[in-house]
């Protein structure tokens, strides 16, 4: 079964491989769209933050000379907005992050900036997940997108979209949305390293980490400091048809197994018809392979010499010394047959002291010469305990087809009795 099982897993392998090979193109084409399409995504959810820090910063814009902000305004603001596009997953919503510690202020321009108790400033600083420590040039298309991060206890992966909050000029806060990476299928299954070059945060997306070279390369710029790279590697284009060969082995080992159970009952079926066909006492055939196909064909193909053989005197050996005696006698014939002539020649016995020799592919002179030849082996052959030997009338005849082998077993048998006649 073990031999089975991999040699199934050897064939549903390559199948498998043949199907990638075949299919590469066309799957590393829906990993680039999927992965295009999230990326997409993500990028109306930076549009969204921008549209709304923008009608945030127009409305405290036209405030005037007020110096007052209430940041309740703005979240409510920012609550409605929520409402209206039905966001209801938590980690999905826009929320706004304020950098000035009461909810009313009434003197902007004195007040010094401080953080709400929710506000992480190594998280910040670390991962650019706010915009209150981010450059000028961070901030020149008003977004920042923070690198990919994670939350204390938490395993999920974070990005965060930010978009600065202005008043007379000073930042007051930033509205943000935060998405899970781990919840976007474009992302699953895959490892993200970190990079930076040119001032650009290069997030890296690679299946299970492996250094193999990546087969195709997709970037995609999220803003003036982020860029997030796919990187399709062979395994990517494996897996994402796996499902294929787990059905390929289960089908390839059923397809093994029965045709194994096929193959070992066949077998049986030809040992018993083989059996079947097989003297006990000589090993020689019985009478019962007349009927098998594979003569049938060689006669047909070859002709044959057919030999019609007799003991001669064997009764008389079984009155006198017994049957066991006798059988012994007839085994010389046999043997006598299985040294004479080829292991494709059919030897056969027909019954008490009687044999029949079928040689395809024989012509009569040299069977002649073999029939001369196994009656003089016969007669040289001593055996019991009472050192008896025997001797063998042999007739001979041709057999062309197949449907004249009946006619050929007649005339072999005539001349057969016709030799017997000197041993009487």
């Amino acid at each position: 079964m073990i031999k089975l099982i991999l040699k199934s897993l050897a064939i549903s392998i390559t199948l498998y491989a043949s199907v990638v090979f075949c299919l590469h193109d066309s799957v590393s084409k829906r990993i680039t769209e999927n992965f295009t399409l999230t990326m997409k995504l993500i990028k109306d959810r930076q549009k969204l933050v921008i549209f709304t820090a923008f009608s945030i910063n127009n409305e405290l814009s036209n405030k005037g000379n007020s110096t007052s902000v209430n940041n309740d305004k703005i979240k409510n603001k920012i609550d409605l907005l929520n409402d209206t596009l039905n966001i209801e997953n938590n980690h999905d919503l826009l929320n706004y992050k304020s950098y000035i510690d009461d909810k009313s202020t009434d003197n902007i321009d004195t007040i010094r900036t401080t953080v709400t108790s929710s506000f992480n400033p190594q998280q910040c600083r670390e991962y650019k997940t706010c915009t209150k420590y981010s450059s000028l040039y961070s901030l020149s298309d008003n977004v920042e997108v923070s690198y990919i991060y994670k939350k204390p206890m938490d395993s999920n992966r974070y990005i965060t979209i930010s978009s600065p909050i202005y008043y007379k000029n000073k930042l007051i806060g930033d509205v943000n949305s935060t998405l899970v990476l781990d919840n976007i299928d474009a992302f699953e299954g895959y490892t993200l390293n970190r990079t930076t070059k040119n001032l650009m945060a290069v997030s890296i997306l690679k299946n299970y980490d492996l250094t193999t070279k990546p087969l195709k390369t997709v970037k995609y710029q999220l803003d003036n400091t982020n860029m997030f790279v796919l990187e399709i590697t062979l395994i990517d284009i494996i897996l994402y048809h796996i499902w294929l060969w787990l059905i390929i082995f289960p089908l390839t080992l059923y397809i093994l197994v029965k045709f194994k159970l096929h193959h070992e009952n066949k077998i049986k079926l030809v040992i018993s018809e083989e059996r079947r066909q097989i003297d006990e006492l000589t090993g020689l055939f019985n009478r019962a392979v007349f009927n098998n196909k594979n003569l049938k064909y060689n006669i047909n193909r070859f002709g044959a010499c057919v030999l019609s053989i007799d003991g001669n005197k064997i009764k008389l050996i079984n009155d006198t010394y017994g049957h066991d005696v006798g059988d012994q006698a007839i085994c010389v014939i046999a043997n006598s047959m299985k040294q004479i002539f080829r292991e494709s020649d059919y030897l056969i016995r027909t019954g008490g002291d009687e044999f029949i020799a079928i040689l395809p592919n024989c012509k009569v002179n040299h069977g002649k010469t073999l029939a001369t030849k196994l009656a003089e082996l016969i007669e040289s052959n001593y055996f019991s305990d009472y050192n008896l030997s025997i001797s063998a009338s042999i007739g001979l005849s041709y057999c062309r087809k197949y449907n004249e082998l009946n006619l050929a077993l007649k005339k072999a048998d005539i001349n057969l009795y016709k030799n017997k006649k000197h041993y009487s």
